[in-house]
């Protein structure tokens, strides 16, 4: 839960930053946040390394969307 928070406190950091830095102007504010993310993408590959990763996230589902879609009936499945 650390890592969580300290993700959200960084993110947040780092979108208020580039937005008061760049208050004002058309496209910089895009450019200047297509950067900060590619240096997180860096210091993320750094630290969990350069090859593939695989995050199993499709096993933690309760329902899969295509159960709630035939239980439901709708016609757009969703995933909790």
């Amino acid at each position: 839960h650390i890592g969580d928070d300290g993700t959200g406190v960084d993110h947040g950091s780092n979108d208020l930053s580039v937005l008061t830095g760049t208050k004002g102007q058309a496209s910089y504010p895009v450019i200047v946040s297509m950067g900060v993310m590619f240096i997180l993408n860096g210091l993320v590959r750094f630290v969990i390394g350069p090859n593939d990763q695989s995050f199993r996230d499709g096993e933690r589902y309760i329902i899969s969307a295509r159960d709630f879609k035939t239980m439901t009936g709708l016609s757009e499945g969703l995933s909790i």
